[in-house]
């Protein structure tokens, strides 16, 4: 297995958030003999998060009124 092949498909399938955490994830299933339902549902729970996170940094920008134009 390539790490680097890996992390590039993970990429294209616009992943970001499980790409991040690859190193981290691979390095536990070894360390702790993960079955590999267990090492994706890891992986994928880390994609949902970041994601999750980037929606609630982004709807604040995203739900900005126009502010009133001041007379003069």
């Amino acid at each position: 297995m390539s790490i680097n092949r890996l992390r590039e498909q993970l990429k294209n399938l616009r992943m970001p958030g499980a790409g991040v955490k690859l190193d981290l994830r691979l390095s536990e299933a070894r360390c702790n003999s993960l079955e590999h339902g267990d090492f994706l549902e890891l992986l994928l729970q880390d994609e949902l998060l970041h994601r999750a996170g980037n929606k609630i940094r982004i709807r604040p920008e995203g739900g900005r009124l126009p502010q009133p134009q001041a007379a003069g």
